[in-house]
């Protein structure tokens, strides 16, 4: 910025609440009233809680599943789209119609449904919150074994 002058940008959002899931939807899918798949945007290894992440063992849904391709660079940067495709296409058509994506609470989640944005994959929801709101009830079922 010329001059060291303060600048002011103008930005807008809207609010899309479709591409959200909240508790009771997950509970709903859980329990198999309604279709849907939980994924894991965990690596491999915090899911399978073989690395520190500060997740008891037992904190993993019922009848979810890990996923977490290399979705993103060396620089951090998501890979380009043919390769996210090649990528995260099989999910796509292994899965259900909706896929609900989840972590600890919800940030490795969001980078997950950005990449499904970024190949034009419109049914994936984020449950925001993640584990860190489903754990805090103890009436919800937790596992310690991946099914």
């Amino acid at each position: 910025i010329p001059g060291n002058k303060k600048t002011s940008v103008k930005s807008s959002f809207t609010l899309q609440p479709h591409l959200w899931c909240d508790l009771q939807r997950v509970s709903r899918i859980t329990s198999g009233v309604e279709d849907g798949t939980l994924v894991c945007a965990l690596s491999c290894g915090m899911f399978n809680s073989t690395v520190p992440n500060g997740i008891a063992d037992e904190d993993i849904f019922p009848a979810a599943s890990p996923y977490q391709p290399a979705i993103l660079d060396d620089n951090g940067l998501y890979k380009p789209l043919e390769e996210l495709s090649e990528i995260l296409n099989p999910l796509i058509t292994q899965a259900s119609n909706l896929l609900v994506l989840y972590c600890r609470g919800g940030i490795s989640a969001a980078v997950l449904a950005v990449a499904f944005t970024l190949i034009g994959q419109d049914t994936s929801r984020l449950y925001d919150g993640s584990l860190q709101v489903w754990s805090a009830n103890s009436d919800l079922p937790l596992i310690s074994t991946i099914p």
